[in-house]
């Protein structure tokens, strides 16, 4: 699958799952923190998503290695006003990007949805 058609088919897995599971944003990117793809609100800046779920997941692979609490999953941030959830997506044995997941605090009920999209992502690249 070339890389234009796998980047539309991305966006069209985020649209879908920031739709069905009512998120504010769901963010693919790098582990560096630059944007692979999006869908979100206009309130809601992606690359500033990028960026923090670069940063975010960085620290709790420190954590997770200095505490010796085994593979990093995924790294949840609970505020009053809503939640993110950032989860490592391995899409090659060389690379991995970072779902974020920006949900509002009426949503209640999202590891299934942030989980199939996770799965629906690296299967669309390991391809």
């Amino acid at each position: 699958m070339q890389v234009t058609s796998r980047l539309e088919a991305l966006q069209k897995i985020l649209e879908r799952i920031t739709k069905k599971g009512s998120l504010k944003a769901c963010v693919v990117s790098s582990i560096e923190g630059f944007v692979v793809a999006s869908a979100e609100s206009p309130e809601i800046d992606k690359k500033i998503a990028a960026a923090i779920a670069s940063f975010a997941f960085s620290a709790a692979k420190r954590t997770k290695s200095e505490l010796g609490l085994g593979d990093l999953r995924d790294v949840l941030i609970r505020c009053t006003e809503g939640k993110v959830v950032f989860k490592a997506v391995d899409v090659s044995p060389n690379e991995s990007f970072i779902l974020s997941a920006i949900i509002p605090p009426s949503t209640r009920y999202y590891n299934g949805i942030i989980n199939m999209a996770a799965r629906e992502i690296k299967n669309l690249f390991l391809k």
